[in-house]
Parts: C-alpha cells; sequence; structure tokens
C-alpha cells in the first residue's frame, strides 16, 4: 500500500521532498505501514494538536480514517486553520 501526504505550513518542514512550486512538503508511507490518518501523523510525529485541518482524497476528514492504496492525506497546521461559521 502507498499513502502520499501532502503538508503545508510549517508541517512541510517535516519532510525533505516538495512540490513543483517548493510550497508543500510530499511524503509517501509506503507498505502498509499506517492503517489510519492518525498512523501517518504518528510516523511523520505530527501530534493531533498540531493539525488545523486535515483532508483524505480532497475531503474533511479525522485522524480515525481507514485508508486504502494510492490515497492522499493533506495535513493543514493550526496557524493555517480556517474556523466555520454556519
Amino acid at each position: 500500500m502507498v499513502v502520499k501526504v501532502k503538508l503545508f505550513g510549517n508541517l512541510r518542514d517535516r519532510t525533505a521532498e516538495r512540490d513543483v512550486t517548493g510550497l508543500v512538503g510530499i511524503a509517501t508511507i509506503e507498505g502498509g505501514r499506517a492503517e489510519k490518518v492518525a498512523e501517518v501523523m504518528s510516523l511523520l510525529r505530527i501530534a493531533k494538536e498540531d493539525i488545523g485541518h486535515l483532508f483524505l482524497n480532497f475531503s474533511y476528514s479525522t485522524p480515525d480514517a481507514r485508508l486504502s492504496d494510492g490515497d492522499t492525506v493533506s495535513l493543514f497546521p493550526k496557524n493555517m486553520e480556517i474556523k466555520w461559521l454556519q
């Protein structure tokens, strides 16, 4: 299983690889090392409290979401958090 992780803001410093813009950190988790988003965060040493927004395959998600081969996880730090008004 391969999962792509996109890290935004100061979280991008958790990995040396960047996207073509240089603004987004990219990590690849291979070999079934993570079954849930929370395990990806743990592998990258990112605490739940440091996350403002979390997306799985471009949909808002939670750390408990289960992963499948080819998934993309996007993590935004607290300082990039947008408060939703209802």
